[in-house]
């Protein structure tokens, strides 16, 4: 067998390649979910708001004895319970107020979206648009339904 002349650099081994390729795949994942440059996340708070919805049309159907709505302003929403700002937060959070990513805004929709008991917001659907960076994403509640989509 030939050896290899000293002077040369000595080649990665399979354990070193691996690392490496873990190692790169790790600092890949964290890059792509970050959305490349930070942007405010109009899907993700889109996303959000559909999820805080659903919740707020659950609380209304489990807890008949209280009126359920949700208070919406450009800059963000609040769950109500009988006309007031809740004591119970959103999910995940620890109020009932949520305030949306900078960048990100309502510019349609706002106003106050209530809930009866069977988790109807009314006879009509209702638009709710959210707007960054010249996109924008709208979230329909359905009227009598309250089918979010």
């Amino acid at each position: 067998m030939k050896r290899r002349p000293a002077n040369l650099p000595r080649p990665f081994t399979l354990i070193e390649a691996i690392a490496l390729f873990t190692v790169l795949a790790v600092l890949s994942a964290v890059v792509i979910s970050r959305g490349f440059g930070g942007r405010p996340s109009l899907e993700m708070e889109a996303a959000l708001l559909r999820s805080n919805l659903r919740y707020a049309q659950t609380r209304a159907m489990s807890d008949t004895g209280s009126s359920w709505s949700v208070a919406i302003t450009a800059t963000g929403y609040t769950l109500q319970r009988d006309g007031a700002a809740s004591t119970l937060p959103w999910p995940g959070s620890n109020s009932a107020a949520h305030v949306l990513a900078p960048g990100v805004g309502i510019t349609a929709g706002t106003g106050s979206l209530a809930y009866d008991p069977w988790g109807n917001p009314g006879p009509a659907d209702r638009s709710i648009t959210l707007s960054a960076a010249g996109r924008t994403s709208t979230v329909t509640v359905a009227g009598v339904t309250g089918f979010i989509e």
